[in-house]
């Protein structure tokens, strides 16, 4: 990791990772962004998620919403940013971005089955 604090990988660095839930809960403050927003929620809140390569944490967190009808769903980007300490790289070791790593991440949890993990993680809460 260099002094910036990112962890650089590839995509198929990433991908290697398993990533596990942390910890979810909710917040009042992004109920109240989703509501002026226009979203139809029930509540709102951030969930961390970590994986690690050769020792080194892989930190992905992002806020969530559950919808009226009962479903968790990504907040979209206005509301909520993807926190992380990872930054992709290309080949040749060259930084791809934040806004590269930040569409990829999303792209990325629009794949995984997380939801089940909030819901329980707010369940303990």
């Amino acid at each position: 990791m260099r002094a910036d604090g990112y962890l650089r990988l590839t995509i198929p660095e990433f991908n290697a990772l398993r990533l596990t839930h942390c910890w979810s809960v909710p917040d009042d403050d992004v109920q109240a962004e989703l509501v002026t927003a226009g979203l139809d929620s029930k509540c709102g809140g951030y969930t961390e998620w970590m994986g690690s390569r050769d020792s080194d944490p892989v930190t992905v967190g992002w806020t969530w919403y559950e919808s009226s009808a009962g479903r968790f769903e990504m907040a979209p980007r206005k509301i909520g940013a993807i926190g992380t300490n990872l930054m992709l790289v290309g080949a040749g070791g060259e930084d791809l971005g934040r806004g590269v790593t930040d569409d990829f991440l999303r792209s990325r949890i629009a794949t995984m089955q997380w939801q089940q993990s909030v819901r329980s993680g707010l369940d303990g809460h």
